[in-house]
């Protein structure tokens, strides 16, 4: 039994999915992850820019009412 049989075999299914079936997903879709997010952070980037103010203050009551 070799030093890597053995270190699985002390893991738990948490660690062992983490360990092999995640990384080896991220590994093998790496650039696709990286085009994506880097699309996205553009976007958001983008969409932010066109964030403004209120142009007149909002109006909650009426003009003749009691508490203004």
């Amino acid at each position: 039994m070799s030093w890597k049989e053995l270190a699985v075999s002390e893991l738990n299914p948490v660690e062992i999915f983490f360990d092999t079936t995640f990384n080896n997903f991220v590994f093998r879709f790496r650039y696709l992850i990286i085009i994506v997010c880097t699309l996205m952070a553009a976007y958001a980037s983008v969409r932010s820019t066109e964030v403004q103010g209120l142009s007149t203050m909002e109006q909650f009551f009426e003009l003749d009412h009691i508490v203004s």
